[in-house]
């Protein structure tokens, strides 16, 4: 008896999905500060501030990303029809080294003459635009 493809694709979506939603709960209920979850569910603090307002948003970020650097991955590999395709192979990734490298040697030679202009070029948002570039 085989099984649809459609119903297959289901159940991988469905199991990833309870992967995902399993992590963020594990990611959210360990630490190094231990705490209560019902403690912090109840708006009670130390808890409910460790728990809502560090542990979770970080753990639903890293899911995000994740998921985003799946979806590229899969871009790239659909684009170039190749399922052995990968950012290392193809140079992407030496690209982007170089441009947030360009970014970060302009940001020194700018922070010799203008200072404070230099540190905020060194940021992480001009560096990772470089990459992008």
């Amino acid at each position: 008896m085989t099984v649809p493809p459609a119903a297959r694709l289901a159940l991988a979506l469905a199991a990833g999905a309870v992967a995902v939603a399993l992590a963020i709960a594990l990611s959210c209920a360990l630490g190094a500060q231990p705490i209560s979850i019902s403690a912090a569910l109840a708006r009670r603090d130390p808890d409910a501030a460790i728990l809502l307002g560090l542990r979770l948003p970080r753990a639903v970020l890293a899911a995000l990303v994740g998921c985003a650097l799946a979806g590229a991955g899969t871009a790239l590999q659909a684009l170039l029809r190749n399922p052995l395709a990968e950012p290392f192979v193809l140079g992407v990734s030496g690209g982007a080294a170089l441009g947030g490298s360009i970014v970060l040697v302009a940001a020194a030679g700018l922070a010799r003459v203008a200072g404070s202009a230099g540190e905020a070029l060194a940021a992480a948002p001009p560096v990772a635009a470089g990459a992008v570039l």
